[in-house]
This record gives C-alpha cells, structure tokens and sequence, in this order.
C-alpha cells in the first residue's frame, strides 16, 4: 500500500477511534443551524529572495441540519474569498463548496467531507475527500482529527496535482461563550508540503444575540518554496440556530468548523 494510502487509512481509523470512547453532551442538529461570516485576513511571506503581502476578504456561509434518525446529520456550504496582494492591482478569486455527511451521538460526531475549492485567474481548481471525528472530552475540550486526500487541476505545489492531508487539534471553553482553538494540518504530495500551525479565539457576544467575534494567527511552513507565510484573520459570526444558546451549545449542536474540515487554498 502506497505512503498515501497508509496516512489517509490511519486517520480514518484515528476518528473512528476517537469518537468510540465516552462522554456525554450534544446531540445531531434540531431542524435548521447555520452560520453566515465575514473576515479579513492580512498575509505576508517570507522565503528565497522573495517576499509579499497580501489581503483576503471572505464571505462564508453554513447550512447543518438534522436527517431525523439514527443521529444523522448533513451540511452545505460556500463561500467566496478575494485575495490581493499589496502595492498592485493583482487579485484572486477563490470559491469554494462543500458538502457533509456525519453521525452525531451525545460524545461527538463522526463524518465524511466533500470539498470544493477553485481560483479565478489562476486556472487552479482543487477537490478534497475525507473522513472527520470530534471527540467531547468533557464540558470544556473538544478534541478532533481530520484527513483524506486531494486531487487538482493545475499543479497546486509546482511538483504535483494530487495528494494527501491530514490534521488534529482541540478547543477549550474557557467560558461557555469564549472559546479557544489550536490545530495542526498537513497537505502533501509526492514532493512538496504545507503544514499550518493555527491558534484562534472566538467569542459569544452575549446568548441573546447571536453574533461572535473572532480572530486569530496561522503560521504555513511551505516546503518546495523553502519560505513561510503569517496570516491574522479577523472576522464576525452570525448563528442562525437562535438566541439563548452558549457557544459551546451552537458549536456542539450545530455547524461544522474548521476543526474538521481544513482549507488548503485559504488556510482558514
């Protein structure tokens, strides 16, 4: 069995793995819980006599809702990124849709992901594949894994169109409304990678209104350009799942995050 093949395996077994364990506490979406977003990132690079910075703007929405048996939950989502790059008139648009099926038992959830991302100008066109699983260890730690693999139109790293990923982090509730994440996400292929190292924060402005704030850093280590990238992100949450809820309730019972469901081309 290739390299490939191996690394997408064992991260499905992981998240099998992962959400077999115990404890209690949410439940498969109840009708309709989405999530609309807009964010602002500022980006700079650094590596091999070269350097740039940039701007993405993004608009992002979310549609989870529950099958009505067995824990079963699906979700849509889209969005539309434009990046440009400082000092020109330079821009990219990226697109990206998605489409998710998992189960949702009380301790965590447990699904496959369908991907798709393409940029506007670059002739650049990307699907990711895979499978997910959160694990609640308790009230206040979500644990989660990610991985699968990639297939692209145009050769996305200089060396290759296709490859594989794959990715682990945690939340911690430091308070019902205030949560904190750190995660980890490879993508490869056969002779370059792109590892992202990210830390974000989002807060529940108050459970009568449904609005958060977020913001957050990213750290890419890009191996075939032999340089980095630094990405902070700013951005606001609107949860249509209504008021009265905490964060950790809307996160748990309703739309997926980035914790299960990486970005190669936007690294959000």
């Amino acid at each position: 069995m290739s390299k490939q093949r191996l690394l997408v395996a064992g991260a499905f077994a992981a998240t099998v793995g992962l959400v077999s364990v115990t404890p209690a506490f949410a439940d498969a979406p109840q009708g309709f819980a989405g999530t609309l977003s807009g964010s602002y990132s500022s980006m700079n690079f650094s590596g091999s006599g070269s350097g740039g910075s940039a701007n993405l703007w993004s608009g992002e929405g979310q549609a989870a809702f529950g099958l009505g048996m067995n824990n079963l939950a699906a979700e849509f989502d889209g969005g539309y990124h434009n990046l440009s790059s400082h000092g020109s008139n330079d821009s990219l648009d990226i697109w990206n849709l998605g489409g998710h099926l998992f189960w949702a038992p009380a301790e965590g959830r447990l699904g496959a992901t369908l991907q798709y991302e393409g940029l506007n100008g670059a002739d650049t066109h990307l699907t990711q594949y895979g499978a997910f699983g959160e694990y609640y260890l308790s009230n206040m730690v979500t644990l989660g894994l990610n991985g699968g693999g990639w297939s692209g139109s145009s050769d996305v790293f200089g060396t290759g169109g296709d490859g594989t990923y794959i990715g682990g982090g945690g939340s911690v509730y430091l308070m019902p409304d205030l949560a904190l994440t750190g995660q980890i996400t490879y993508f490869g292929d056969s002779g370059a990678h792109l590892t992202n190292y990210s830390a974000t924060g989002e807060w529940l402005v108050s459970e009568d209104t449904p609005i958060s704030v977020y913001g957050g850093y990213t750290y890419s280590d890009i191996s075939n350009v032999g340089g980095h990238l630094n990405q902070w992100v700013i951005g606001v949450k609107f949860y249509t799942d209504g008021n009265g809820t905490a964060l950790v309730d809307k996160h748990r019972n309703g739309a997926l995050d980035n914790l299960v469901r990486p970005s190669l081309l936007t690294g959000q």
